[in-house]
């Protein structure tokens, strides 16, 4: 076939499927899918990159700078290696894409979970036990602690913890337990004071953090906590923690903190005076 021809019927071909871009084999190709993108970035490639270096295979034999062999054995050699690269990316991307559908399921999860609870719990204590467990089993976190404003002492006072069965956390936990935090002190503190979400990726690292040699101790380090509000007042703060070093994730904070209006909410309904007593 002449190269004329060829070319004609690759016109004539490309013509065709931009005019049908949706019927047939193009449907998965002009896909929003995983597939179709990853189908428009290796199809050019693996159409250009032969065609690129047979040229330059032939273009290097012509001029002197190796025999058939050689040409033939870089060839391959290069086409190798431009593959694998791409297959290296495109699972990269993949795996970036497929990671933040998995934090988005687990943000969702968190806040169907939530609310259902405080619908169908009974009582504050309860309520506060499953929200606990909830955010760390769904999250991947190993602890979650509940802090509540004391207005007679101005201090935050830890009025549960919850932790993962197989996490040996027993000294952090009761130092938690018997610790008080003044505004802007810890974690608890300086989401009391501003009233805003915070992130630690490593608590063991973190300045103000008191329990940090306990952390250090029992194996955590990833740390966020965030209000539990009622209108622009703080009635408490709610914190977890990971057993691996956590780079801050604002959506999750966003959402944790529509969370923490809502936990409010419920507190008022069930007794804020009491609450806010430290009972």
């Amino acid at each position: 076939m002449a190269l004329t021809t060829a070319l004609t019927f690759l016109l004539l071909s490309a013509g065709v499927l931009c005019a049908r871009p949706h019927p047939g084999v193009m449907a998965m190709i002009t896909s929003d899918s995983a597939g179709g993108a990853t189908a428009r970035r290796l199809l050019p490639a693996a159409i250009l990159v032969p065609l690129a270096l047979g040229g330059l295979r032939l273009w290097g034999q012509k001029k002197g700078f190796f025999g058939a062999e050689i040409g033939l054995s870089l060839v391959v050699v290069s086409s190798m290696a431009a593959f694998a690269g791409l297959i290296w990316w495109n699972a990269k991307l993949l795996h970036r894409a497929d990671g933040d559908r998995k934090r988005v399921e687990r943000r969702l999860t968190v806040q169907y979970t939530t609310a259902r609870v405080l619908a169908e719990s009974p009582t504050l204590e309860e309520a506060i036990r499953k929200i606990l467990q909830t955010i760390c089993e769904t999250l991947g976190w190993q602890m979650g602690g509940m802090w509540n404003v004391d207005t007679r002492s101005n201090s935050l006072n830890c009025v549960e913890v919850w932790h993962s069965p197989g996490a040996d956390t027993s000294e952090f936990e009761m130092m938690t337990r018997q610790s008080t935090f003044p505004p802007g002190v810890g974690l608890p503190g300086r989401v009391w004071t501003s009233g805003e979400p915070a992130w630690i990726a490593d608590v063991v690292e973190d300045a103000d953090f008191p329990r940090a040699p306990l952390a250090t101790k029992v194996g955590l380090h990833g740390g966020f906590g965030f209000p539990i509000r009622r209108g622009n007042e703080v009635l408490g703060v709610m914190e977890f923690f990971s057993s691996k070093i956590e780079q801050p994730d604002a959506d999750l904070l966003q959402m944790l903190a529509a969370i923490g209006s809502q936990i409010g909410q419920f507190i008022e309904r069930k007794g804020v005076e009491e609450w806010l007593q430290g009972a």
